[in-house]
């Protein structure tokens, strides 16, 4: 074997590991963007301070539980929920506002 047809097998063999590598890394990014499921909210918990009821702990981070038929799962960056079932449904968050009571009795505040 000649110096040129080694160097030409290994310029294939590289040209291939990268673009098997690209197409891992395209793949892997068009699941996480369009794969079913939501990031559920997080917060960084205090040396004092423990997780609800509603959260589950991870390390540092207090998360808030996937609802039904959606599984946590721990990346790298942020947690994730990801459906089990094709029919999973995300219920909608209700809004528990509730204006504030106009009072008869209040006196202007000075410099309005």
């Amino acid at each position: 074997m000649s110096y040129d047809d080694r160097t030409a097998k290994t310029r294939r063999l590289a040209g291939g590991l990268i673009l098997s590598a690209m197409a891992c890394m395209w793949s892997g990014t068009a699941a996480a963007q369009g794969g079913p499921g939501y990031e559920p909210s997080y917060r960084q918990k205090l040396r004092a301070e423990s997780c609800g009821k509603t959260e589950t702990a991870e390390g540092p981070y207090c998360i808030k539980r996937c609802d039904p038929d959606f599984k946590l799962e721990m990346r790298a960056t942020k947690p994730f929920c990801r459906a089990t079932s094709g029919s999973a449904q995300r219920k909608p968050v209700a809004v528990e506002y509730q204006p504030p009571v106009a009072q008869s009795n209040a006196k202007p505040v000075a410099g309005y």
